[in-house]
């Protein structure tokens, strides 16, 4: 395979996909009947991709410690909404920048501790339970 300019993913994946349309088509129009068309097809799907990576879920990997994440989150979902505060009134405090704070809840292991200093200060309290659970304990 030759490319003009970088090799991407994307022209890799292009060719490849180019490459097995022209098998098909050349298939098809070799086959004398139907069922010689599918166990063709399915006999290039069947060793273009392994039995695990055709059945993968469709959605993002959490990673090793998916469960400890989604407990932090909810931890400080729960504290601030106990405070009697909302995600904006932190945000007009000046205490977590918006996007900042939806980055750190949707992976809640780059929470930083100046972070949680800050929401103390605001009014957030985290109990001594709240805090080890952040930080793996």
């Amino acid at each position: 395979m030759c490319f003009r300019g970088r090799k991407s993913v994307e022209n890799i994946i292009w060719h490849r996909f180019t490459s097995l349309l022209r098998e098909i088509i050349a298939q098809k129009k070799s086959a004398t009947n139907r069922a010689e068309i599918i166990e063709a097809n399915a006999g290039i799907r069947a060793t273009e991709f392994p039995e695990e990576r055709r059945n993968m879920a469709r959605t993002k990997p959490l990673g090793v410690y998916a469960e400890r994440k989604d407990l932090i989150s909810r931890k400080i979902r729960g504290r601030i909404a106990e405070s009697g505060l909302r995600p904006a009134d932190i945000f007009r405090r000046k205490v977590i920048n918006r996007s900042t704070y939806y980055n750190r809840m949707g992976d809640a292991g780059t929470l930083q501790l100046e972070e949680i200093w800050r929401m103390e200060a605001a009014g957030v309290k985290f109990s001594d339970a709240d805090l080890l659970a952040m930080f793996g304990r």
